[in-house]
């Protein structure tokens, strides 16, 4: 006699209309049906570690199946936007976190992490996407502090230049044609207008670059020698 048994189907978080299967003892399962769970893909109907296929033939002590998942794996691309990084690309899975993920480098630039569509993404945050997406690197330009003053003032017999000063070691240079740049600030004496330039660099940083003027006015004072 062919015995038929109605066997319970458990999907867990899964999806699946039908929730029961009907089968004919000691005969082949046939056609099992797939449940579906967002981010995850179905390894199969299980009991306890045995896997069932549509050839598993049907017994008596069978009177549930239990879908199994494994989470889905992805390709996340790092875009360096501007920088370099290694590995380009890693594997992570759905539902899991991004876990290891490489820091790409830029010169003069600081990096402040990776973004997917405006929301950040670390090593601990949560697998949301579940397909292949991108990631990009944001950065700030690294530009050394400057302030910068020239000098004005009516002609005292004594030297005057342009006051540069910057943050951290930052190298200074100077130049009165705008070509040749040397450590030495320029100091005038005599009346007249002169357009000192200054380069600031610091290391891992944009240069940054100016020109202030030392005007010496003729004025009305006599310099008195004794």
């Amino acid at each position: 006699k062919n015995e038929k048994i109605t066997i319970t189907l458990n999907v867990g978080d899964g999806i699946l209309e039908q929730t029961t299967i009907e089968v004919t003892k000691n005969q082949k399962f046939g056609e099992l049906p797939t449940p579906t769970k967002d981010g995850y893909q179905f390894l199969g109907w299980y009991v306890k570690d045995q896997l069932i296929t549509p050839d598993t033939i049907v017994t008596g002590n069978i009177d549930t199946l239990e879908a199994k998942y494994a989470r889905e794996t992805i390709t996340v691309t790092f875009d360096a936007n501007g920088g370099t990084v290694s590995p380009e690309s890693i594997l992570v899975e759905v539902d899991g976190t991004y876990g290891n993920i490489p820091y790409p480098s830029r010169e003069n630039y600081t990096f402040h992490g990776w973004y997917y569509e405006g929301t950040a993404v670390s090593p601990s945050k949560k697998v949301l996407v579940n397909e292949d997406h991108t990631v990009v690197a944001a950065w700030t330009e690294n530009r050394p502090e400057v302030t910068a003053k020239g000098y004005e003032g009516d002609y005292d017999g004594f030297e005057h230049s342009i006051t540069v000063t910057s943050d951290g070691d930052a190298t200074i240079t100077y130049s009165t044609d705008g070509q040749n740049y040397t450590s030495e600030n320029p100091k005038f004496v005599n009346v007249g207008t002169y357009t000192v330039y200054y380069k600031v660099k610091l290391a891992n940083a944009f240069e940054e670059s100016g020109s202030e003027t030392v005007k010496i006015n003729k004025g009305n004072n006599k310099i008195v020698l004794s």
